[in-house]
């Protein structure tokens, strides 16, 4: 065999049994590797939504959920349509703050 042909063989030989896939189902040890395709895409979305969620959550403007923020919002709503006086209303305010 020539010099060149040598170096030829020496290239082509590993390409060519790697591309070889032998009985096409255990074709280099990743048999049922490609159901974890989807599930990995699935747990990726999952990611990104999540990720979108927390950034909308945290960076939006706060929202007052405390049951006493929503009391005093009450309260001077009930003030401002004159139903309640202002010592009413300030005694109310104090009691709900604690």
């Amino acid at each position: 065999m020539t010099r060149a042909g040598m170096i030829l063989s020496a290239i082509l030989t590993p390409s060519l049994a790697a591309a070889d896939p032998g009985d096409g189902y255990h074709h280099m040890g990743w048999s049922g590797a490609w159901m974890m395709g989807p599930f990995m895409m699935l747990v990726f979305l999952a990611l990104i939504i999540g990720a979108v969620v927390l950034a909308v959550r945290y960076l939006g403007p706060p929202a007052d959920r405390s049951v006493d923020g929503k009391a005093v919002q009450i309260l001077r709503e009930r003030f401002a349509r004159g139903e309640i006086d202002q010592e009413e209303f300030e005694s109310r305010r104090k009691s709900l703050d604690g």
